[in-house]
C-alpha cells in the first residue's frame, strides 16, 4: 500500500486560505477536491485521507496524508506551494525500540454512559489537562507507541462546521487559549523528550438552510508533540494510515513521525 504525504505551505493572501483557516469543513472540501469524485459516500475513508492544519508565524501549513496520489493542481488558484512524497520508506523502517518525534492533533474525548451524572447520557465530552494526557497515553499504547514525557500548553483556537441532525440541541465547549508557533517540530515535533498536550477550543458547526435547523457546536482539539519509543511497528503503521480518535473529517487524527537523530 502506498501512502502519500502532501505538504501545502499556504498563501496568507489567498481568500480561500483565509476561509479555510477558520472553517475545517471548508478545509475538508478543499482537501477532498484533490481526489477523484467517484470515491462514494465515504470518500475520505475510501481515499485514506487525513489532514492537519498548522498555524505558524510565517503562515499556515496543511498536511494531507492519503492512500491515493492527490492532484494538487485542483487546489484553488494561488492557494499555496505544495510538495508531496511517499512515506512508505519511513514506515517500513520502523523497528521496535526506535525513538521517533511525533505530532498529532486529536479530539481527546470520551463518551458518557447511560446512567452518568456528569452530563447528557451517551454524549461525547472533551478531556483537558491530565485527562487529555491520559487519553493520549492510552491511544499511543493502542497504536504500538510509548510516549516518554507529556506536558500541556494552550494553543490558538480553530473552527470547523460539522453537520448534526436538525433539531438536536447545540452544545458548546470552550477553553482559554494563547498563541503558539508550531514551526520547530521535526514531525511538523516538540522539544526532545517532551510531549505537548495543547487544547484548542474549536469546532463551530451548523446544519440547515436559512435560520431553520441551524445549530452550532464546538469541539476541543488537542495537539500532542513529543518523543516516543516504537513498540509494535505493524500496529503503528496501521494506525498511522487509518488515523486516531474522533474528528478525522475535521483535521484530527493524523499522526506524523520523524526519526530522532
Amino acid at each position: 500500500m502506498t501512502t502519500w504525504l502532501t505538504r501545502i505551505v499556504t498563501n496568507p493572501g489567498s481568500r480561500e486560505v483565509e476561509r479555510d483557516s477558520v472553517d475545517m469543513t471548508q478545509l475538508h472540501r478543499t482537501v477532498m477536491a484533490m481526489f477523484p469524485e467517484d470515491l462514494g459516500d465515504e470518500a475520505r475513508l475510501s481515499g485514506g485521507v487525513l489532514f492537519r492544519y498548522e498555524a505558524g508565524r510565517g503562515g499556515a501549513t496543511v498536511l494531507v496524508q492519503s492512500a491515493l496520489q492527490p492532484d494538487v493542481g485542483r487546489l484553488p488558484t494561488g492557494y499555496g506551494q505544495s510538495a508531496l512524497r511517499q512515506i512508505d520508506p519511513l514506515l517500513d523502517a520502523l523497528r521496535p525500540g526506535h525513538q521517533v518525534h511525533y505530532r498529532i492533533i486529536a479530539n481527546a474525548s470520551r463518551k458518557l454512559g447511560r446512567n452518568t451524572q456528569q452530563g447528557r447520557p451517551l454524549s461525547v465530552v472533551p478531556l483537558f489537562g491530565a485527562e487529555a494526557e491520559e487519553w493520549w497515553a492510552r491511544q499511543a499504547e493502542q497504536s504500538g507507541l510509548v510516549p516518554t514525557l507529556v506536558t500541556a500548553e494552550p494553543l490558538n483556537p480553530t473552527s470547523f462546521h460539522r453537520l448534526i441532525p436538525a433539531g438536536m440541541p447545540a452544545r458548546t465547549t470552550t477553553t482559554p487559549v494563547r498563541a503558539e508557533s508550531s514551526e520547530s517540530h521535526p514531525a511538523a515535533a516538540a522539544a526532545p523528550g517532551t510531549a505537548d498536550a495543547s487544547p484548542t477550543a474549536a469546532a463551530v458547526g451548523r446544519r440547515g438552510r436559512g435560520g431553520e435547523g441551524r445549530v452550532h457546536i464546538r469541539q476541543v482539539q488537542t495537539r500532542f508533540d513529543g518523543i516516543a519509543v516504537v513498540q509494535n511497528p505493524a500496529l503503528l503503521r496501521e494506525r498511522i494510515r487509518t488515523g486516531i480518535g474522533r474528528g478525522k473529517a475535521y483535521g484530527c487524527g493524523l499522526l506524523t513521525l520523524a526519526p530522532v537523530r
